[in-house]
């Protein structure tokens, strides 16, 4: 959970803002403590799995070994997931201090590549604005609908927060009350710019350009909410499809099983030799 501070306070009239105080975000002792916990718990597990696959591969076993590459596949991911929330728990730190903030948070986007963290330190004096905007990714199969906050410096810098589902608050990291926290204690407006479409590809990279960006209008959503509803549908249709396929299957084989148990029953009886007297 996130530890925030008090809020600091807001700008005079007529005036300079006043000095706030310290807030600090970053994720709690308990959360970290349950991360690392759990990571360290199953790690001899995972470490065991390609001892496991190479002893069958070396045998020669690679009929029943597709089941523990599939175990593994997954085992992977998971461990990866842990691993990232375990250093992002570690390492991400939003601090608005009394002169400015300071920064610890993933260098690409979407918080990823996640072992890649970046930091600076920018004072209040220095902010010329405060940003956010609303950044789609995927198409009909998965669209994502993400908030970026980001601080521009007056020499033209630029700095991202970090991003936030709209579907979802980040409790850990609520980026619109920082951003808004951030403006009043350096007394400029909190601009919101047109939302846009970002190219998935490349992207958990940070390779991403600007000028690849697509700015999203009202149309452009509703179109891609209805792909994705029919997308939706389809795979339902499938996974139904697939389902009633199965059990048709199961009910015509289990009566070819059932008829070739009583024929072999009855050769058995035939093929029986009497007992002798």
């Amino acid at each position: 959970m996130s530890q925030p501070g008090n809020v600091g306070a807001a700008t005079q009239q007529g005036g300079p803002p006043m000095a706030p105080e310290p807030v600090v975000y970053q994720a709690g002792g308990l959360r970290k403590v349950i991360l690392a916990f759990v990571f360290l718990l199953l790690l001899p597990f995972f470490v065991s799995l390609p001892v496991m696959l190479y002893q069958r591969l070396a045998k020669g076993a690679l009929a029943d070994t597709w089941g523990l590459i599939v175990l593994a596949a997954g085992f992977t991911l998971v461990m990866l997931f842990l691993l990232f929330e375990l250093i992002y728990s570690i390492r991400a730190r939003i601090m608005l201090g009394e002169n400015g903030i300071r920064l610890s948070v993933p260098a690409g986007r979407f918080g990823m590549p996640a072992l890649v963290y970046r930091r600076a330190e920018i004072p209040y004096s220095e902010i010329a604005s405060v940003e956010t905007r609303c950044e789609i990714y995927g198409g009909a199969i998965a669209p994502v609908l993400m908030r970026q906050v980001r601080v521009v410096t007056k020499s033209g810098e630029q700095h991202s927060l970090g991003y936030v589902s709209e579907a979802d608050t980040d409790p850990l990291f609520p980026l619109k009350d920082i951003a808004e926290c951030l403006c009043r204690n350096c007394g400029v407006q909190l601009v919101e710019r047109e939302s846009v479409r970002r190219p998935t590809r490349r992207l958990f990279m940070g390779l991403a350009e600007e000028s690849g960006n697509v700015p999203v209008t009202s149309d452009m959503v509703a179109q891609l909410n209805r792909n994705h509803n029919r997308f939706m549908l389809g795979l339902v249709g499938v996974m139904v499809a697939l389902l009633a396929a199965g059990i048709i299957i199961d009910f015509s084989t289990a009566e070819i099983d059932r008829g070739e148990r009583a024929r072999d029953a009855v050769q058995a009886k035939k093929t029986v030799t009497p007992p002798k007297k």
